[in-house]
């Protein structure tokens, strides 16, 4: 159900992992427990730290709370999945892979990097001109897709 806190919407997380508390079975109750505190610490609510004042006669004790390191805003989708976008940076990712593949080196000189920005510009430029023109880019299947369907095409014509 963790999982299921990244659909909520942002202002409802802490009721959802407040749920999860509540609800936290019998079964491997200290680990499910554990878990969950690390969870909310880490990306619900985050933790809170007594501050002790020097040179304070009356010893008051404040807390101070300490937001998470990795607050709901950054990890929740809900609004992306209403929108219907991107819920990850697989793009960018993607094009970092295909970047690297163009350098071939672990340490490119410039001009290196000159050439292979050149030619990552010139594949772009073919591709907006191929979707200009309403030429879908072809995508490479797998041998061992290419067979399934095959297979799959004789056993329909039987």
């Amino acid at each position: 159900m963790i999982d299921a806190l990244a659909f909520l919407p942002v202002d409802q997380v802490s009721d959802g992992m407040q749920y999860l508390f509540s609800n936290a079975s019998e079964e491997n109750h200290d680990t499910l427990i554990e878990l969950l505190t690390y969870f909310d610490a880490t990306y619900v609510t985050g933790t809170a730290r007594q501050i002790h004042r020097q040179g304070d006669a009356s010893n008051t004790i404040s807390v101070r709370r300490i937001p998470p390191p990795f607050e709901p805003r950054k990890w929740n989708i809900h609004e992306a999945t209403i929108k219907d976008t991107d819920c990850t940076n697989n793009m960018c990712e993607s094009w970092n892979h295909a970047f690297n593949r163009l350098v071939c080196r672990a340490n490119p000189s410039f001009w290196t990097i000159l050439q292979a920005l050149q030619r990552d510009q010139s594949l772009a430029a073919v591709t907006i001109l191929c979707n200009q023109r309403g030429q879908p880019p072809v995508k490479r299947a797998k041998r061992s897709m290419t067979e399934l369907q095959k297979h799959l095409a004789v056993l329909c014509k039987e």
